[in-house]
């Protein structure tokens, strides 16, 4: 468990809808890499720093450093959230 100030990086990772390919399955070039609408990154980062405190963190307030992403994700990758900490 980190006790100290650290760096946080998330990427939140969403399934693509849709409408962001073709009738054979393939992507759109003009198909969004990131999604804009909801949820709000903040809440999402905040609920994930919540989830991991006391089990990585000590207190989501050592949390010196933070770099959030919400992408899509191509049909049969994994959705979720990718975190990185490291000791600052």
């Amino acid at each position: 468990m980190f006790t100290g100030p650290v760096y946080v990086g998330i990427t939140f990772l969403f399934p693509r809808l849709k409408s962001h390919c073709n009738t054979k399955g393939i992507i759109k070039p003009n198909a969004p890499f990131y999604k804009i609408s909801k949820p709000d990154i903040d809440k999402l980062c905040r609920s994930t720093l919540d989830g991991i405190t006391g089990v990585l963190l000590k207190d989501d307030s050592q949390v010196a450093s933070l770099m959030a992403t919400k992408q899509y994700v191509k049909e049969g990758e994994l959705t979720g959230a990718i975190i990185t900490i490291n000791a600052l």
